[in-house]
């Protein structure tokens, strides 16, 4: 097998951030479209019980008209008593801001956050729609017991400053859109779990609560001298800025995943003995990472089994590919 080495350069690495500037603009103009528009900030008496002491709107009712709130001031939290939206909620540069016992569905995001720092969500069930969360430059938001359902896009995209992220809980499944035809589609996207400034990672927090499709999220970071093997029911596998690591013996088979195994920063590390299968782009997924070892793994229905951004990787014999392309690199 051929080794894929590849020299990070910083016009290679602002390409890649122009890229995902670029996706991002995409989100955006996809946002929680709707057909009547709503602000909340400092009264909701046509849907609900506003607490002025605490900036608290409580629905009380169903929307069942196609709707996009804007929450427009701090410090507000939006209870969906266990109501029903059809629309969306966008949360554009204000801050310290709670989303609640609501279940959204419809065209669009859920939920946008851009520029909202400290926001959280608690048992959002989002269903049929394009993206179920998308947070865009929104540090400190918190996810709680929610259930992402059947979105034909992304189930979380995250991008930008999102340090301190922190996932319990989740549940993304059924994603719909299995297509490649310029179709983005993810249970969970975060592009990139890195600082833009730093390079550093995030203090992103995803525990083993969180499931894709009915399988466990593995998230770490700063991880040195551990071995990952057997992992039970592994969905996705995350590793950023880790070093000496060992991941075997274990099989990746969800379908609804950009990429099974995500190595950023990574380096001298084994991946070996795993089954990587179904990887809507890539089985595994390698950024600015170098000294690993790829060896022994089977990947199958792969479109990419090994994808190497700015990243030198060694590949030895006993690996087999069953996928479009056995690896690619930028």
């Amino acid at each position: 097998m051929r080794p894929a080495r590849i020299t990070a350069t910083m016009n290679a690495k602002k390409s890649l951030w122009v890229a995902s500037l670029s996706l991002l603009f995409f989100l955006g103009a996809k946002g929680a479209q709707a057909g009547s528009l709503m602000d909340i900030g400092a009264d909701c008496a046509t849907v609900g019980v506003w607490d002025g002491n605490t900036k608290t709107c409580t629905l009380s009712l169903d929307i069942a008209d196609p709707t996009s709130i804007s929450i427009t001031s701090d410090n507000v939290t939006l209870d969906g008593a266990g109501h029903a939206l059809v629309g969306g909620i966008v949360v554009n540069r204000f801050n310290h801001t709670t989303i609640k016992n609501l279940a959204i569905s419809g065209p669009g995001a859920s939920i946008d956050l851009e520029y909202a720092a400290s926001t959280t969500l608690d048992n959002i069930t989002t269903s049929n729609n394009t993206y179920g969360f998308v947070l865009a430059y929104s540090p400190d938001t918190t996810i709680l017991n929610s259930n992402i359902i059947s979105p034909a896009g992304y189930g979380l995209y995250a991008y930008g400053n999102i340090r301190n992220l922190t996932l319990r809980n989740n549940h993304f499944s059924e994603l719909t859109s299995l297509d490649r035809s310029g179709t983005y589609h993810d249970n969970i996207f975060l592009y990139f779990p890195l600082n833009q400034d730093t390079d550093q990672p995030q203090n992103i927090s995803i525990d083993q609560s969180n499931t894709v499709d009915g399988k466990t999220v593995y998230y770490f970071e700063n991880q040195s001298n551990r071995v990952f093997d057997n992992l039970p029911d592994a969905g996705v596998f995350y590793c950023v800025q880790c070093d000496s690591i060992t991941l075997s013996n274990t099989t990746f088979d969800t379908t609804h995943n950009k990429s099974q195994i995500n190595l950023y920063k990574t380096t001298n590390s084994i991946i070996k003995g795993n089954t990587v299968k179904y990887g809507r782009d890539y089985g595994i997924y390698l950024y600015e990472s170098s000294g690993n070892s790829i060896n022994g793994n089977t990947f199958d229905t792969n479109v990419t089994g090994v994808e190497s951004a700015l990243s030198e990787t060694t590949f030895t014999t006993k690996t087999h590919f069953n996928t479009t392309e056995p690896w690619g690199s930028n």
